[in-house]
């Protein structure tokens, strides 16, 4: 995949979009949530096809505890066909809507994430109580 950002957005475009994500990475370990996300979604515009931002945007929704804007960027993800089989995904998705309310559909992600490997999903699972 990185041959091929090279190829369709070129070098300096690559460079741009990691120094947002880098400034975003940075923002959300000392909790600016939104600057986190608002330096994410410019390296989106940049490279539209990276999932990682995405995804970490979506967490930082979750981190903020609006899980429903959380939600919408994960249904972003799939109508754009960049999602990863890494189990972060789920993972997210799990989380999101487990804390809506929608127990049964975030258990289903959670254990999908546990079976792509996902580390964290298991640990999660042992917390929640989801129905065999």
């Amino acid at each position: 995949q990185s041959f091929d950002l090279l190829i369709t957005k070129g070098y300096g475009s690559t460079i741009v979009a990691t120094k947002f994500d880098v400034i975003a990475s940075e923002s959300f370990k000392i909790e600016e949530y939104n600057k986190a996300i608002e330096n994410w979604t410019n390296a989106t515009k940049i490279i539209p096809n990276e999932d990682s931002y995405y995804l970490n945007i979506a967490l930082t929704y979750c981190y903020m505890k609006e899980f429903q804007k959380a939600v919408k960027v994960l249904k972003e993800i799939e109508s754009l066909n960049i999602k990863s089989n890494d189990g972060f995904f789920e993972f997210i998705g799990g989380f999101a809507f487990y804390e809506l309310g929608q127990k049964d559909l975030g258990c289903k992600y959670i254990r999908a994430s546990n079976n792509l490997g996902y580390k964290a999903a298991g640990a999660f699972l042992k917390r929640i109580s989801c129905k065999t």
